[in-house]
Parts: C-alpha cells; sequence; structure tokens
C-alpha cells in the first residue's frame, strides 16, 4: 500500500486543486480506516481469545497488570509527546524542529519513567497482597509493567512525526506487525498448554518493544535529532502542556480507578468481570484513535472562520454514535456478552451502562483532543476537572462504595460525565475567547 498520502498527482491530472484536496482526503480516510481496522480487529479477537482461554482467576491478574501498566504510561506522558503535533503545526517539513521537539519529549518523559516506576511497582505489590497470588507471578507481571513502561517511551515519541506527515500506512505497520506476532504466540502457547497471565503480559512487553523498534525506522526520514540538548525546546515543551498536566496527572488514574478499587475492596472474580466489560469498551477506540490522527492535525490547520461549524459537526457526530451503540446495548445486551463467553453471562443488567460511560467519555476526548489542538489549554479547566471528580468519588465511594460490578460501572458512568462537563467548558470558554479575539481584531 502507498503510504506517501501528499503527493499531487490527482491535481497534477486534473487540474482543480480542489479535486486534489479531495483525493488527498479521502486517501486519508481510507487509510485510517483499513489501518485501523485492522489493528482494531487484531485487539479485539486477541483480548477475547485471552478472555475465553485464561481462568478466571488468571485473566484478573493480568488485566491488573495491564491496568497499573496503562497508569503508568499515562503518568509518564501527561501531555508531553502530544504537544509535539500543536507545537509543529504546519511546519513538519522542519525535520530539525520536529527533531528538537521530539529529543524534549523523549527526555522529559525519560526523566518521569524514574519517579513513575518505583511508585508504580510500591503500589502493585501493595494491592496484590491481599489476593493470594504466587510471589513468583507477581514479581514477573511487575517486571512486564515496568519493561512496558520503558519501551512505551519510544513508541509514543516516534509516532508523532508520522502523524505529522500524514503517514498512517507507517504509523500502523508496527502495531500490525507486533499484533498480529503477539495474537500467534497466544494461539501457539493455548495449544501447548502454556498460555497463562505471566505468558501473556510478558509477551505483550516484547510486542511494545517491536512496536517501537518498526515506528523508529519508519519516522526517521522526517526526524533530525539535535547534537545537543535544547533546553529552550524542554521548556517550550513544558509550557505548552502545563495547564493541563494537574487534570493529566490526575485522569491517568481514571480510565482504571473502578478496577484498582475493585481489586482493594472486591474479589478476583469482580476484578475479571470489570476487565472483562472494559473490552465492550473497545468499541468507541477507533473513535478517539481518530480523533487524535485525523481531527486534531486537522482543527491545528483550521483558518480560525471555519472553527465553530467544525466544533459542532465533529461533537454532534460523536453524540449521535455514542448514542445509538447504548441504545442497542440496552436492547441487546446478550449479543455483547455472547462475544465474553459463558463465564460472564451474568452481567446483562450492567452491559448497557458501560457501553453509555464509554460514549460520555469518548464524546468528551474527542472534544479534549480539538482544544488540544487550538492550544486551549486553561487552568480553570484543570482545577474544574479535578474538583468534580474528588468531590464526586469521594463522596461515591464513602456512601456507595465500589465492592460489585454494578457499583463499580455507575462509578465510571458518573466519573465520564464529570470529564464530558469539564471539556466541554473548556470548548465553549474557548470558543468565545476566540471570537472576541476576532471581533477586536
Amino acid at each position: 500500500m502507498d503510504s506517501d498520502l501528499t503527493k499531487p498527482a490527482a491535481t497534477a491530472s486534473t487540474g482543480d486543486p480542489r479535486y486534489g484536496r479531495f483525493a488527498a482526503t479521502a486517501k486519508l480516510l481510507t487509510t485510517f480506516l483499513a489501518g485501523h481496522g485492522v489493528l482494531q480487529a487484531l485487539n479485539i479477537f486477541t483480548g477475547l481469545f485471552l478472555l475465553r482461554q485464561l481462568s478466571i482467576e488468571g485473566y484478573a491478574e493480568y488485566s491488573l497488570a495491564l491496568a497499573f501498566q496503562t497508569t503508568a504510561i499515562s503518568l509518564t506522558n501527561l501531555g508531553l509527546t502530544d504537544s509535539i503535533i500543536p507545537l509543529v503545526g504546519s511546519r513538519a517539513a522542519d525535520h530539525k524542529l520536529v527533531g528538537t521537539y521530539v529529543q524534549a519529549a523523549r527526555l522529559l518523559r525519560t526523566r518521569l519513567f524514574l519517579v513513575v516506576a518505583p511508585c508504580c511497582a510500591g503500589a502493585f505489590l501493595l494491592i496484590v497482597r491481599g489476593h493470594q497470588w504466587t510471589d513468583s507471578s507477581v514479581l514477573i507481571l511487575l517486571f512486564s509493567i515496568l519493561a512496558s513502561l520503558y519501551f512505551s517511551v519510544s513508541v509514543s515519541c516516534w509516532s508523532a512525526p508520522l502523524i505529522l506527515n500524514r503517514r498512517l500506512y507507517d504509523y500502523y505497520l508496527g502495531q500490525w506487525i507486533s499484533s498480529a506476532a503477539r495474537l500467534g504466540v497466544y494461539v501457539l502457547a493455548s495449544a501447548g498448554n502454556l498460555l497463562s497471565a505471566v505468558f501473556a503480559s510478558l509477551t505483550g512487553v516484547a510486542s511494545i518493544l517491536l512496536n517501537g523498534i518498526i515506528v523508529k525506522a519508519r519516522a526517521a526520514e522526517f526526524v533530525e535529532l539535535p547534537t545537543q540538548v535544547d533546553k529552550s525546546a524542554n521548556r517550550e515543551v513544558l509550557r505548552c502542556m502545563l495547564p493541563m498536566m494537574p487534570a493529566a496527572l490526575f485522569t491517568s488514574f481514571q480510565p482504571q480507578v473502578a478496577l484498582l478499587l475493585v481489586s482493594i475492596f472486591g474479589q478476583t472474580l469482580q476484578i475479571a468481570q470489570i476487565a472483562a466489560l472494559s473490552r465492550i469498551a473497545q468499541l468507541f477506540v477507533i473513535f478517539s484513535t481518530f480523533s487524535t490522527l485525523v481531527v486534531e492535525p486537522y482543527i491545528a490547520r483550521l483558518p480560525p472562520g471555519r472553527l465553530l461549524l467544525a466544533y459542532i459537526r465533529v461533537v454532534g457526530c460523536a453524540i449521535f454514535v455514542g448514542g445509538i451503540l447504548t441504545l442497542l446495548s440496552f436492547i441487546f445486551p446478550q449479543a455483547l456478552l455472547w462475544i465474553l463467553g459463558p463465564k460472564y453471562a451474568d452481567l446483562d443488567n450492567v452491559v448497557g451502562w458501560v457501553v453509555l460511560s464509554s460514549a460520555l467519555s469518548t464524546t468528551a476526548n474527542v472534544i479534549w483532543v480539538m482544544n488540544r489542538g487550538r492550544r486551549w489549554l486553561f487552568w480553570r479547566g484543570s482545577f474544574l476537572e479535578i474538583g468534580g471528580l474528588i468531590v464526586f468519588q469521594t463522596a461515591y465511594v464513602v456512601m456507595v462504595g465500589v465492592r460489585t460490578t454494578f457499583s463499580a460501572a455507575l462509578f465510571m458512568l458518573a466519573a465520564s460525565g464529570a470529564h464530558l462537563v469539564a471539556h466541554a467548558y473548556v470548548m465553549v470558554y474557548g470558543l468565545m475567547k476566540h471570537r472576541q479575539l476576532s471581533a477586536s481584531a
């Protein structure tokens, strides 16, 4: 597949620049849908394969390790690598500039790794102490968490140049290869009765490492790393994301907080059930990824006069799609539970609430990505998000508790609503401020 989405062949052949732009946009969307469709299918099939093949205890061990890994990766990012796209903007052809920001983000993330890794290790050992898991399994799972955390730094930093240059085929190539290889290893291990939580976690580490090697090789032509550290670039990256760092720090825990609370107050069965339901939430991953890869660069380059209409269209589409999927999940919950398998067939009263929570969270994420693309990063938005979540979550834990799967689902639903309110507020504030600036000009 041709990965160059910038060739002007269509324009040259027709003489109409509008046709060239339309062809480039169509090719971009086609590459995204094909690329992410294949990746999503691989990830969903892999997750469901593990869900069905691992025992409930084994799946609980694997899922808790994965939750810690996901949270730790967010804590070492805090928007640092995400800042590369808005900082570079339309200057993607300046490879020295891209390299300067890539190096700055890598350096800052590596420093965060040295802080986050020991804290993550201590928290994991503390939580698993209440479960009767073997010491060897716990230590190997901990190693997989820390190794995945370290290798993920390279993947995220080298992915940004590919997104900036619309090289989505190159962006997805490493993920395709590593995901397919991981699934193949799982199938072979299951056939040989070797598949376990420990084996699955270590294979995941190898998959991240392989993806990092491939994405770095594909992005090398767009990046010229400086020979010395540019301290001004470090400060610029920090300055860009600093207003959102408090919220990013706090919300790093949010996708996994229900699972972590169940791990503390519940039993191994509830850990497995919450993790299984999260597989249903993967229906919405494609929309979040589309926002980052396509919507954010588009919004970042958009002329000021077209912002309001673009926001209305994108948010409206997110609400419409999320509403349809939520309605279907309440009407036909058994269709989704059939995918999870017979071990989780008694969760029909929870599925709809989980999908609704995911729909609200996805809409909030779409708004946040667009705000980030315009660099609408305000302190008041962070404080609103953090304050609302702290008040709600504390009250919910004290008054209701998170000991059952159903209570954990409602906990996630209300938290998603709080995220949506905070990001919608920043969106409205940013549009109003933009309108005032346009009027004064």
